[in-house]
């Protein structure tokens, strides 16, 4: 597949000059770029549902119970 993007020049000598910098062509660069944001999105999410999660019951372990739930005391 293949993606166009329109770029100013000066976007595109920056971005050009990252991806040389990190050993990659401009096609990894974006791809990483764009892999990463996605994971940051997704564990944000996770984040706000556990905090939700834990503000509607808020249960807490201590370390010698959580150790000792998984047979490591």
């Amino acid at each position: 597949m293949t993606v166009s993007i329109r770029l100013r020049p000066q976007e595109e000598a920056v971005f050009k000059a990252y991806a040389k910098a990190h050993g990659v062509s401009l096609s990894e660069a974006f791809r990483r770029a764009l892999t990463d944001k996605l994971e940051d999105e997704y564990d944000l999410k996770l984040c706000e549902e556990r905090m939700a999660a834990y503000k509607a019951a808020p249960t807490t372990f201590t370390q010698e119970e959580v150790e000792s739930e998984f047979g490591l005391r």
